[in-house]
């Protein structure tokens, strides 16, 4: 019996490897567009576009970004020191209304910069700084522009902002919710109105 639990065991950590595997296999697919090759590249400006959608943000666990349509433009300027990435993020991406908890299409609209620094030794990385070696022939960017599309996501979330026009929220909903929010006005108790008319002498 221990011989079948043990054979069991390993076979189930050996198709969780598998399908852990094929996962990461198809990841690094699909994220080989975001490689940019450095090595050989000439110093200036060199611009990329990247097209974003629901198949790319499902890679990322408890990503708030599903279905969407993003276009994320780099422009990387080479120099003898480091790089510069300065990024733009346009597009939408479907999320809920804060007020009223209808489906809206959001507009993500933002700016970044990220600096890409040569260093030979193992450096920790800093707010919008990372290093590689100067070894390194690619920089893969995938990592980044998941962070930074979703730093562009708008801290309100409303009808009004929705990029298809501006629309009302459902006000049947929104009185609901503010009905809830509302707590119930319980009666006095009849044992607490009587504590509170007893009146306690000091006795010291």
């Amino acid at each position: 019996m221990n011989i079948i639990r043990e054979r069991l065991r390993f076979y189930i950590k050996l198709t969780y490897l598998c399908r852990a595997n094929f996962r990461r296999s198809l990841m690094m697919k699909d994220f080989k567009r975001f490689s940019i090759p450095i090595k050989g590249l000439g110093t200036g400006l060199h611009n990329y576009t990247f097209e974003l959608n629901e198949a790319f943000f499902k890679h990322f666990e408890a990503s708030p970004i599903h279905r969407s349509e993003v276009r994320f433009a780099v422009s990387l300027d080479k120099r003898p020191d480091m790089l510069v990435l300065d990024m733009n993020i346009e597009g939408w991406y479907e999320t809920s209304c804060d007020r009223c908890l209808q489906v809206v299409e959001m507009p993500l609209e933002d700016a970044f910069q990220l600096l890409v620094k040569f260093s030979e030794q193992l450096q920790e990385e800093e707010a919008d700084i990372v290093y590689i070696s100067r070894a390194e022939s690619h920089l893969n960017i995938a990592k980044f522009v998941y962070e930074y599309t979703c730093l562009a996501i708008p801290s309100l979330k409303n009808c009004e902002e929705d990029r298809r026009g501006e629309r009302d929220c459902d006000e049947e909903v929104v009185r609901h919710l503010d009905e809830e929010a509302v707590p119930d006005e319980k009666p006095d108790s009849p044992v607490w109105d009587a504590l509170k008319s007893l009146k306690f002498d000091d006795k010291k």
